[in-house]
């Protein structure tokens, strides 16, 4: 068998591991139409590298005859942080290879004069101190910040919120300051991989994700309304199982149908009606509804079967969901009612967190995602796994010609 089948079976058995815990080597066979024997021989590979463990809690896959005894991906191997950083704070988690959450920090409130890359820098080295006084690994980190990032290269393009507007190359910075792999994703995306991450092979192929987060709206002395609390709503969607990042990054940047030229926020509410958002609830459920009926537009042009809503900005979740439901119904031109599931995160502030922690896990448990034109700056799959668990890691430097040097925000 070659090196590259054997690295590709690889990954897609311990993606069908994690995704199933418990799943027998037959479960393996069967789910990956893959012969036993290559199945056995992979199988001991990992269980020799200590990746795989075998456990007696039986297989729930196979429900005939005797159950054989179950496989699981060893989840002592190591932690990895998910951290996103906001206008005014940031916050951090750290989940191991399961997806559990076993850490939680934030920061205190940052300045308006902030710039990112100590910002990050602060943020893992704080998440770093934390586990390894705790006695945990870290594997890698994922990053969740807004704007259009491209996460194959780790370059934010731009961020409005983040006063970033030439390209930022991440990943070199992070490259030649870390010993272990640090991707970047934006935040409402962010968002789908905590979906994924939380239900696994059973999440719905097509479904949208609202990042509502009351914050101040974006960093740098220029921006006449960057001191002022509001609702900063960015977009994630998953489309046919896959999370759509567009051509040019951009996917899910929102702003509202209804907001004038003149607006600077992303509704049709003027800054004087922004500032009394969380203390007068009809001005909240004014602002519900616009978002609603433009997620509504989304929901049913493209046949979504779930929404789920992060952020504090939810004061009310009972009746955002009901304003939701009706304005999803209210877009529909036929007779028949729109079957759409509206789910209110239980996460709170560390949900976009625990989705870049999910972002990272699906790298090092999925097969490369194709994006034409370029690859990744970081393998995947089982060799992401393996580098990550080296503690000489270099990952593969790269930079294209549309990358610029870094641009700091001042």
């Amino acid at each position: 068998m070659a090196i590259m089948d054997v690295t590709v079976n690889a990954t897609r058995i311990l993606n069908s591991i994690w995704m199933h815990p418990g799943i027998s080597r037959i479960g393996l066979s069967r789910e990956l139409n893959l012969n036993k024997s290559t199945i056995t021989k992979i199988v001991s590979n990992l269980m020799a590298e200590g990746l795989v463990l075998l456990s007696e809690t039986p297989d729930q896959t196979d429900n005939k005859g005797r159950r054989p005894t179950g496989l699981f991906f060893n989840t002592e191997l190591g932690v990895i942080l998910g951290i996103e950083i906001q206008t005014d704070s940031w916050n951090g988690v750290a989940v191991d290879p399961s997806g559990k959450v076993v850490d939680s920090f934030s920061s205190t409130f940052l300045p308006s004069n902030s710039q990112l890359i100590p910002i990050v820098d602060e943020a893992i080295s704080f998440g770093l101190a934390r586990q390894e006084a705790a006695g945990r690994r870290i594997l890698g980190v994922g990053l969740g910040l807004s704007g259009q990032i491209n996460p194959y290269l780790g370059i934010i393009l731009s961020s409005n919120p983040l006063n970033i507007h030439e390209p930022l190359d991440i990943h070199d910075y992070c490259f030649t300051r870390y010993p272990f792999p640090v991707v970047v994703e934006n935040d409402a995306n962010c968002c789908c991989w905590n979906v994924i991450l939380e239900k696994k092979s059973l999440h719905p192929r097509n479904f949208l994700c609202v990042l509502a987060e009351q914050r101040r709206t974006g960093w740098g002395t220029e921006q006449d309304i960057a001191d002022v609390k509001g609702v900063a709503v960015g977009l994630g969607l998953v489309i046919k199982d896959s999370v759509l990042h567009g051509d040019r990054f951009s996917a899910g940047e929102f702003q509202s149908v209804f907001k004038v030229q003149t607006n600077p926020t992303q509704f049709d509410l003027p800054t004087q009606e922004l500032l009394t958002m969380y203390t007068d609830t009809e001005i909240w459920e004014r602002t519900v509804q616009e978002l609603s009926r433009n997620v509504a537009l989304l929901v049913n042009v493209l046949n979504i079967s779930l929404v789920k809503v992060f952020g504090n900005f939810v004061l009310d979740a009972p009746r955002f969901q009901s304003i939701l439901y009706e304005e999803i119904q209210v877009n529909w031109p036929y007779d028949n009612e729109v079957q759409c599931g509206i789910e209110i995160s239980a996460n709170g502030s560390d949900s976009v967190a625990i989705g870049a922690a999910g972002y990272f896990l699906h790298r090092m448990f999925s097969m490369p995602d194709i994006w034409e034109g370029n690859e990744s700056v970081y393998p995947e799959g089982i060799d992401l796994l393996r580098m990550a668990l080296d503690s000489g890691f270099q990952g593969k430097r790269k930079r294209t010609n549309a990358t610029k040097e870094p641009v700091m925000n001042t």
